[in-house]
């Protein structure tokens, strides 16, 4: 994919971004009470903003997936960007300059093209989402394919490839992209076997908005304070008015049929022995304390002694402190996902590990596979996060804080 061609697209993107957010009623009040429109902050960005993210989109894309078109051998005289094995790395890509390749894997570059849309505005997150399905579908396909040939050092690398197809519908696929494809899908090797379509190029605006369906009313005004609901010819939707009592339900935790009636402060939530109701139970014990409400919160484990093997609970807990009297390894958890599958966290979680060393070596479980570096100060404190991506962890920070 060509540069001009990437920045094309993320343009386009951007006006489509517009287009839906311009529709959006919502406004600004002024201090004197009169409303003015809040204008997109994407509308704001010019060429250069996009080239630089991005460039930093392909950077980050590099660090999570190993790109082919970025692995070299140690013979290169590229810059080293992340270590993949003893005999190969990944170079870094190359900053994007109209008229130029886009130095990224094809298929990749629909990632790193929804990924710049993130970079540019931050809130913009579902396109943040189009992107991590593309890489762990490649990231999938890259483990499949026999590229430990390459890695090892076999000069035969045949298979050592990771083919993409495009679709209009997700049904029908062709090699080549052409216009009106919205559907990606990858394969590794001869081999292999295609992933599912995903989706990279997003609604119109005529297909998000509530408005522009054929079976719903056609404009929000006086509308205010009015709930949506299925005519009685069950043929379409309208706007009715809420009648207290009817159709609103609880407007309370407590006011729900399966939950406590009242609320006990310190308490947490848990689902009851018999598995149909919610009750407040004391925080979790066990030698951490914690905060936060589901995976979605912050759970810490401390683990104050002890050398050798030393496990981490990553099904339960997201964030470790650890001071290790010794010299130990830091083993991950092994859990059923609940799908069968033996994993050593949960997928796309990030932990953070605070490690306390006293003159001591610490190792990360040498049984996973780790992308970036991992440096341990065996004379002070070192932090470090962790993302699980695909039964791999990626690096997302190191930092060492010596003689602590």
């Amino acid at each position: 994919m060509l540069v001009s061609e990437a920045v094309d697209r993320v343009k386009n993107l951007i006006q489509r971004t517009i287009r839906e957010y311009d529709t959006n009623p919502s406004l600004k009040v002024a201090a004197d009470g009169s409303r003015t429109p809040i204008e997109h902050p994407l509308k704001d960005m010019v060429s250069d903003d996009i080239l630089y993210s991005i460039d930093s989109a392909l950077k980050e894309c590099a660090i999570r997936t190993n790109p082919l078109k970025l692995m070299v051998p140690n013979s290169s005289v590229y810059t080293e960007f992340k270590r993949v094995s003893s005999e190969f790395y990944i170079r870094i890509p190359r900053f994007p300059v109209i008229g130029e390749e886009l130095d990224i894997d094809d298929g990749l570059a629909h990632g790193v093209i929804h990924m710049t849309i993130y970079f540019l505005y931050s809130k913009e997150s579902r396109y943040k989402q189009i992107a991590d399905e593309i890489y762990r579908a490649y990231n999938a396909a890259y483990r499949d394919m026999q590229i430990q040939k390459k890695l090892t050092g076999d000069d035969t690398v045949a298979d050592a490839v990771v083919y993409f197809r495009y679709s209009s519908d997700g049904i029908n696929f062709h090699e080549s992209y052409v216009g009106g494809d919205i559907f990606i899908s990858f394969k590794s090797g001869d081999q292999g076997l295609w992933s599912p379509a995903i989706r990279f190029v997003g609604r119109d605006a005529a297909e998000a908005s509530l408005l522009e369906l054929s079976d719903t009313p056609d404009s929000f005004d006086g509308m205010g304070g009015k709930v949506i609901a299925v005519k009685k010819t069950e043929d379409g939707f309208e706007f009715i008015d809420m009648v207290a009592g009817e159709g609103g339900g609880a407007t309370s935790f407590v006011g729900l049929s399966d939950t406590p009636a009242t609320l006990t402060a310190g308490k947490f939530v848990a689902v009851n022995a018999n598995g149909d109701g919610i009750v407040l139970v004391d925080a979790p014990t066990g030698g951490a304390t914690a905060t936060g409400s589901g995976r979605f919160g912050v759970y810490r484990q401390a683990i104050e002694s002890g050398f050798g093997d030393i496990e981490i609970d990553t099904e339960n807990y997201n964030s470790f402190v650890l001071a290790p009297d010794g010299d130990a390894t830091i083993i991950f958890k092994s859990f059923d996902d609940g799908s069968g599958t033996t994993v050593k966290c949960w997928e796309g979680m990030e932990i953070s590990i605070m490690i306390f060393a006293a003159s001591s070596t610490i190792t990360l479980d040498p049984s996973q596979t780790l992308y970036g570096n991992a440096t341990i100060s065996p004379d002070g404190a070192t932090l470090l996060r962790l993302r699980y991506d695909y039964e791999t962890w990626v690096v997302v920070e190191n930092i060492n804080y010596p003689d602590m």
